[in-house]
């Protein structure tokens, strides 16, 4: 299996690229509201369409809606991951992330999310590191609230020699949904194994990222405060030992402007712990960024 898919889906995503379009997720109504143009604060789940959450890898956001009804089109290109830039010292983050449904009526989808590493304290503004994570996964749906993700997963950083990290990993997930008329609650735990692990650079990275991966999101929570389209998140994960000094824990607020709504939301992430980057999985690390996700 190795990653012949996940490198041919990398071919595709990068010839498909110039002529798809990015198109957002849309938000339709859930109060029993038909028309085009009505909006709501909650963003359902539909019974003639599948929806997929997904806990991205390696503390990049918590759950997101992968194929809202809008964004189902074969061979569309869309967000698929949090898209933001988050400054922070000693080094800023950025992320895009884009996902590829190939086959209508199908619920197997390509994705592809690239996180960087920004040293712009330093003179010449350097790159600490750079992740490359493509996905090739397949969710099925048990019920308007439950569905199961699963596939498998490439994480590299592209270098070579001393400073190349990479592996596999091959996964399993559960995920949730609670909605109610005033915020919607997200839930998911993936379960993953590793494989193909660089033997001579990162030989011990299990020990550190662990078997699991555990995240909530809730959306809506205090409106007059944050806005109805605020939300707060919480991911972590125990390393494969249960040692509390491995692992990791991050924290992610976001929200809008209520006097300026055209610009994008603002985001707050806080993070604590091992394996936020790739060159650093073995490095015990705090850090706080702020910055705007669009």
């Amino acid at each position: 299996m190795k990653l012949t898919l996940v490198i041919s889906a990398l071919t595709f995503l990068s010839t498909s690229y110039s002529s798809a379009t990015l198109a957002q997720t849309v938000a339709l109504p859930s109060n029993n509201i038909t028309e085009p143009e009505a909006k709501s604060d909650i963003i359902p789940y539909y019974k003639d369409e599948p929806a997929m959450q997904q806990i991205p890898m390696r503390a990049a956001s918590t759950p997101e809606t992968l194929g809202e009804k809008d964004t189902f089109e074969k061979g569309a290109i869309s967000r698929y991951q949090d898209i933001y830039f988050l400054y922070g010292n000693p080094d800023s983050k950025a992320q895009l992330s884009f996902k590829l449904r190939p086959f209508g009526g199908i619920n197997l989808f390509i994705t592809y999310t690239q996180r960087l590493y920004w040293q712009l304290q330093k003179d010449s503004k350097p790159f600490k590191d750079v992740n490359y994570s493509p996905e090739l996964l397949y969710s099925h749906r048990w019920s308007d609230s439950v569905e199961t993700p699963f596939g498998i997963h490439h994480h590299s950083n592209g270098k070579d020699g001393l400073n190349s990290r990479s592996y596999d990993d091959i996964f399993a997930q559960i995920n949730h949904t609670y909605i109610n008329d005033n915020y919607r609650i997200k839930s998911a735990v993936r379960y993953f194994r590793l494989y193909d692990i660089d033997k001579e650079t990162n030989p011990d990275i299990e020990n550190y990222l662990g078997n699991f991966v555990i995240g909530t999101s809730f959306d809506g929570v205090m409106p007059q405060l944050f806005g109805s389209d605020g939300s707060f998140e919480i991911e972590g994960a125990p390393s494969s030992q249960w040692n509390l000094k491995k692992g990791y824990v991050q924290v992610t607020l976001k929200f809008g402007l209520k006097l300026a709504k055209i610009l994008p939301q603002i985001m707050i992430q806080g993070f604590y712990g091992n394996g936020e980057s790739l060159i650093s999985y073995n490095h015990f690390e705090r850090n706080f960024r702020v910055g705007f996700v669009f």
